[in-house]
């Protein structure tokens, strides 16, 4: 039987795979068309704009690099938590991208395809990051969230309905419904 959580965390995962990012080309890169994508051919230098799925291929076969903004990226979002640790200043909007982006970078930093490591843009600095947000996520799993959703990500909000619904399936157990 399939559960219901099990279903929106693999649409979740696909809907990850097929987010667009762009990396700089470093290696030229002949036309690529599929059934979905239809990108022409790229000289070094260039941007390429593709999913993620590709782009972890072009990574493998040295076509295309991790850039500075994408690292500055992660950065920023990192010291902004980090800044926040010591109160309690609510939840801060990430981007949409955030998540995609992680994967993405995290997939390089382990292959070993990321050059410039900065120490906030470390696997243990988005790590910590991460699960702060879900342990706040958690947190705020049994309350009114109608303000908050806006600030979470797609893939935040599904967490949150998942936590929801085990947190609401929780207090019949308990008879606290």
């Amino acid at each position: 039987m399939i559960k219901y959580s099990d279903l929106l965390l693999k649409l979740l995962d696909i809907l990850l795979h097929f987010t667009c990012i762009e990396l700089k080309v470093i290696e030229e890169i002949p036309k690529i068309k599929t059934s979905t994508l239809d990108i022409p051919p790229k000289k070094p230098g260039d941007k390429i704009n593709a999913p993620i799925w590709l782009l972890k291929y072009l990574l493998k076969t040295g076509k295309v690099m991790i850039t500075d903004e994408i690292t500055k990226y992660i950065s920023k979002y990192i010291w902004i938590e980090l800044a926040k640790s010591g109160r309690d200043a609510g939840v801060t909007e990430l981007d949409e991208k955030f998540y995609p982006i992680i994967n993405l970078y995290l997939y390089a930093l382990k292959n070993g395809y990321v050059k410039n490591i900065t120490p906030l843009a470390r696997e243990d600095a988005i790590r910590m990051i991460i699960n702060k947000r879900r342990d706040l996520i958690t947190k705020l799993s049994g309350g009114n969230l109608e303000k908050l959703e806006s600030k979470f990500t797609l893939e935040e909000r599904v967490l949150l309905n998942i936590q929801s619904m085990l947190n609401e399936m929780w207090n019949k157990i308990v008879g606290v419904d």
